[in-house]
């Protein structure tokens, strides 16, 4: 048997009698853990010396469970622990993740590497994970909040695309974003848009009705933003 739960038995026989024991749960495991999904927190460039939190899910196949999960940064640039890492044990939450605290102020300005992975409640430990981060000065950080970026996205009726689509992005704290029109294959772009929340609006007339439809999207400090889809109804 390898990598089940199953139920151990104890059988007695004496003469003609045969006595079973209660089934104890015995697990047979031999997989390693996987990591499901990672998550840091704040989202976008680190500010050294600022709050960095990791949220993990983590999965053991229902065998003997997940132990603990470690992090470190990836000092040494071998995509691996190293044998003498200070690693950053998560500990578990009420709603099943596990979450640490992860210290930013030695960080060094530029790119870094996160290494995550799960160990096991018998030893077995899971590949690496490896989350790619950037760590920045706070003065730095406040430059960037300010670099604009251009919002591309292509607008439908239904299946097909749409022209002559006016397009508007508004922000309570950024700036005002001259409107633009969509083309003959329903692509638009916005331009300047800085780092926070916009509400986004498509605007024109399908099939004799004027149709609007409005999205909130979110534009992140030193992102280019993923080109958006809009369907009018």
């Amino acid at each position: 048997v390898r990598n089940a739960n199953v139920q151990l038995l104890g059988r007695l026989t004496v003469s003609d009698r045969t006595v079973w024991s209660r089934p104890v749960p015995v697990t047979f495991d031999g997989a390693n853990p996987r990591i499901q999904k990672v998550r840091l927190s704040p989202a976008g460039p680190v500010v050294i010396g600022g709050p960095l939190k990791l949220t993990v899910s983590a999965s053991d196949n229902d065998l003997s469970g997940i132990a603990r999960i470690e992090a470190t940064f990836d000092t040494e640039r071998t995509g691996q622990f190293p044998p003498k890492a200070k690693a950053v044990v998560a500990e578990l939450t009420v709603d099943g993740n596990w979450e640490a605290a992860l210290p930013s102020a030695e960080l060094k300005p530029g790119l870094h590497a996160l290494l995550v992975r799960a160990v096991d409640k018998v030893g077995n430990v899971g590949d690496v994970t490896r989350l790619k981060l950037t760590a920045m000065t706070a003065e730095d950080a406040e430059k960037l909040k300010a670099v604009p970026v251009s919002l591309m996205g292509t607008v439908y009726y239904g299946e097909k695309p749409v022209g002559e689509i006016a397009m508007t992005a508004e922000s309570e704290e950024g700036p005002k974003i001259e409107p633009a029109s969509t083309d003959d294959t329903g692509q638009f772009r916005l331009k300047g848009l800085t780092p926070g929340k916009w509400k986004v609006k498509a605007k024109g007339v399908v099939r004799n009705k004027i149709r609007v439809v409005e999205s909130e999207i979110t534009i992140k400090p030193g992102e280019t933003p993923q080109p958006i889809k809009i369907t009018l109804k």
